[in-house]
This record gives structure tokens, C-alpha cells and sequence, in this order.
């Protein structure tokens, strides 16, 4: 298969080598190299990329090239060059000159790609390939590759990478799919998976396993492939964020700040383990006394770090309403609950974040002069507001607004109201004309 090839620029390609004085590079050797590597990398003879130079390549006697007096070079391949004398070695140990990170000439493919074009692979099986020259410091563990297959492009994440007899074999976990036969190229990710330029926490994660806990099963096996991080997915319906996890060795760490349910929908949170997981392969342990099903993704990384409490990098919103089945009345001159089923929410607010709620409904009372009180409720009042009914049976629009600090602690917030005289009624006549609640939680400023 043809490789696309662009135009080595000089002072590769030259009439004559000529590397001091006026004496040419007579038989000298060319190196072609991976930019900063001492890996060969190949170098073609012409424009076609069917037919590649010897490496080195031999210069002849007034220090030419022969053949097609051209050098080609792969796309999106920066490449090293070294010019030797005829009787250096391979590696050469005495060059004339070295220019490093060469791209060719007109080669476009290198600007904006999160992908490294590497050496050409060869096919070993569904999960491995093989590549000539010791590729390790480059395809290292956990770092994520692209290849090229007759069935299409395959990504995956490096589980193995060893050297030996002059061949790099790498060990895969795709995504999905299989290598197959026809693999003819692969590219490694521009970002390696340790000593980047990413803030710590950050997850390249490949699931390897799913399984469900449901309302009876108190524990669960999930195999972790590598040490590094957990990623746990709660299933709709969820509102219990008492977990642990335990290594079999005695190492077991709470997960509460972590986990934030809110209403009947599915979210994801992730923890980084070092001191958890820190013995390669093994299985966790979960723990928990959920109420529902939960669906654990498994996935293995080797980030290291340290658990990132209460810092999930995203925000959730909730709605809560009245049932619309008609209006609510109290003649209670105590606070007490709206509708403790549709008008509360119990979540768990962890450390750095800040739950912001709203509510908002219609209130009258058939009491003149009545004083109706409206609040929010966490273990105590947090928030309240009253009005004086001037107009027995005047409708009037109630509204509050509290911010609670999280503490990595379980809130039940709820909608209380009070009277001091008469019956006082809350719209509640339909789905759309019912008192509200909203809650959205973030990250603190």
C-alpha cells in the first residue's frame, strides 16, 4: 500500500553533500529517524511512497544521492536526519550533522491532530502488533492509539508495551472492534498518560467491566485492570450515596463526597485511588444499601493523583412541583410541610460545591389580617418570608432564594408554610399552575 509522502526540504536533499570545507561526503550514510528518536523511520525514493531508500541510505563517491536524487517522507511524521561517513557505525557514533524534527515540505497533516503518525505496525493478533525498533518510551502503558484496519479505524488504549530482539510488540484494549489482518497503520495520542501538562485528576479511561447491584445484593466484584482510577455510574432512581470501596487488602475509603444524586436521573462521578488501588490487577469490593439498582462502570488509567473531593467537574439541575391535583390548605401556625412527596429533594452536597434553590408559589387566606409565612427548610429554617392578607381571599405570589454551602453532608430541603389565622390555600389546580421548586447544584466560585 502506498504511503502519502511529501518532499524531504534541505539540506537533505542536495546535489552533493559536501559536510566541511570542499571535500564531499564520499560514500557517506544518511540516517533517517523518528524526531528525537534514534528509531528508524523509513524514507522513500520518490513521490509514489511504494519504494523505500536503504537505511542509511549510501551516498556514492562525489557524496550524491543515486537513483531519483530525491528523498520523500511519510505525512504527519516529523523525522530526524544524521549524516555519518562511510566508516561510521550504525548507530553512528561520529556524524558530520544532525537536524532534528523535519517535517516535508507542503506537509499540512501536522497542524490540528491530537495524533502522532507512528512506524509501520505489523498484525499479530486481535489485541497486539509489532513494530520494528524499541518504540516503549513512546507507546507507553495507558496511552491511547488509533489504527488503521480493513474494517475501519480502531481505537484503543496500550495495556503492554515490551522490547525484545529488536521488535516493540504492544498489547491493546480496544474500544470496540478488533485489530485484524489488514492493519496497515497506527498513530499514538500527542498527549502521554503521565508527566503531562494536565491538571491532576483528569481520567483516560477504558471500561472494563459493568455489572449492577440491585436493591437486595449488599456486595459486588469489579475487576480493575490497572491501578489508577474507578468510575462509578449511578442508575436512575438512586439516592443512596453511602459506598465504600475495599481491595481485599484492608484499604477502604468512603465515597460520599463524591457521589451526588439528584432526582431520578443517572450521573457519573470519578475518583482517583492510589492508596486504594495500588497493587496492579485485582477486584473492589462495593458496599452500599441502595434502594434501587445501580450500574457500576469500571475503568482503568494509570494518572495517579489524589481523590478529587466534592471537585466534579460539572453542574445538575432539578425541578420539583406540586402534585396539580388541587389546592393545598394548612390552618397550622407552626411550619410545616407544602407536600413532603413532590415539594422536597434529599441530596448530598459535597465539599466545594453550593446547591442554589428557588421556590415560588400563589398564597391567600380567608382570614383578614392573617400573617402567612412561606419557607425552606434544612433540619431547621433556612429561608423564609411572610405576608399580611390586607384582602380576605386576595391571591398573592410568594418567592425565596437560599444558597447552601456544601459540607459533604445528606440536605432533605423542603416547602413549609404557616398561618397565624383562618385557612390559608395554596394554588395547586393543575400540572402547570402548582407551587415550584428548583435546585441547581455547582462547583463554588
Amino acid at each position: 500500500m502506498a504511503t502519502s509522502v511529501f518532499l524531504v526540504p534541505a539540506p537533505i536533499n542536495v546535489t552533493q553533500f559536501i559536510p566541511g570545507g570542499a571535500v564531499p561526503a564520499s560514500g557517506g550514510k544518511l540516517f533517517g529517524y523518528l524526531a528525537g528518536t534514534s528509531t528508524k523511520q523509513a524514507m522513500y525514493v520518490d513521490n509514489t511512497g511504494t519504494t523505500q531508500w536503504s537505511n542509511p541510505i549510501i551516498l556514492d563517491s562525489g557524496g550524491n544521492l543515486t537513483g531519483s536524487k530525491e528523498v520523500w517522507m511519510a505525512g504527519g511524521i516529523p523525522m530526524k536526519f544524521v549524516l555519518a561517513p562511510s566508516n561510521d557505525t550504525d548507530p553512528p557514533l561520529a556524524p558530520y550533522w544532525s537536524v532534528d524534527n523535519i517535517s516535508g515540505v507542503n506537509d499540512a497533516t501536522l497542524t490540528s491532530t491530537e495524533w502522532i503518525g507512528g512506524p509501520t505496525p505489523t498484525f499479530i493478533s486481535a489485541t497486539q502488533f509489532s513494530l520494528v525498533g524499541d518504540q516503549t518510551l513512546i507507546f507507553t502503558v495507558n496511552r491511547r492509539v488509533k489504527s488503521t484496519n480493513t474494517a475501519g479505524i480502531i481505537f484503543s488504549t496500550i495495556s503492554v508495551s515490551s522490547f525484545g530482539g529488536g521488535i516493540t510488540t504492544i498489547t491493546v484494549v480496544n474500544d470496540s472492534g478488533t485489530l485484524d489482518a489488514g492493519l496497515s497503520a497506527v498513530f499514538y495520542g500527542l498527549i502521554p498518560p503521565t508527566s503531562n501538562s494536565l491538571p491532576r485528576g483528569t481520567i483516560f479511561a477504558t471500561a472494563v467491566s459493568t455489572s449492577t447491584l440491585n436493591a437486595t445484593t449488599s456486595v459486588m466484584t469489579l475487576l480493575v485492570t490497572t491501578p489508577g482510577a474507578v468510575d462509578l455510574q449511578l442508575g436512575t432512581g438512586n439516592q443512596g450515596p453511602l459506598w465504600a470501596i475495599n481491595n481485599g487488602n484492608g484499604n477502604l475509603f468512603t465515597l460520599t463526597d463524591n457521589i451526588i444524586p439528584i432526582g431520578n436521573a443517572t450521573h457519573r462521578v470519578s475518583a482517583l485511588f492510589t492508596s486504594v488501588i495500588d497493587s496492579g490487577s485485582g477486584s473492589l469490593a462495593l458496599k452500599g444499601s441502595a434502594s434501587t439498582a445501580i450500574t457500576i462502570t469500571g475503568t482503568s488509567t494509570n494518572v495517579g493523583g489524589v481523590l478529587q473531593s466534592g471537585g466534579i467537574p460539572y453542574s445538575t439541575l432539578n425541578n420539583k412541583s406540586g402534585s396539580g391535583g388541587g389546592d393545598y390548605t394548612t390552618t397550622s401556625n407552626i411550619y410545616a410541610d407544602v407536600d413532603a412527596a413532590n415539594l422536597a429533594l434529599t441530596v448530598t452536597i459535597p465539599n466545594n460545591f453550593k446547591l442554589l434553590v428557588n421556590a415560588a408559589a400563589e398564597i391567600k387566606d380567608n382570614a383578614l389580617a392573617a400573617v402567612v409565612g412561606m419557607a425552606l427548610f434544612d433540619s431547621s429554617v433556612i429561608a423564609e418570608r411572610v405576608i399580611d392578607a390586607a384582602v380576605a381571599g386576595d391571591r398573592e405570589t410568594m418567592a425565596l432564594t437560599h444558597v447552601i454551602t456544601g459540607d459533604g453532608a445528606s440536605h432533605t430541603v423542603k416547602l413549609q408554610w404557616k398561618t397565624s389565622a383562618g385557612t390559608a390555600t395554596m394554588g395547586n389546580g393543575s400540572a402547570t399552575l402548582s407551587p415550584r421548586m428548583t435546585f441547581f447544584m455547582a462547583p463554588s466560585a
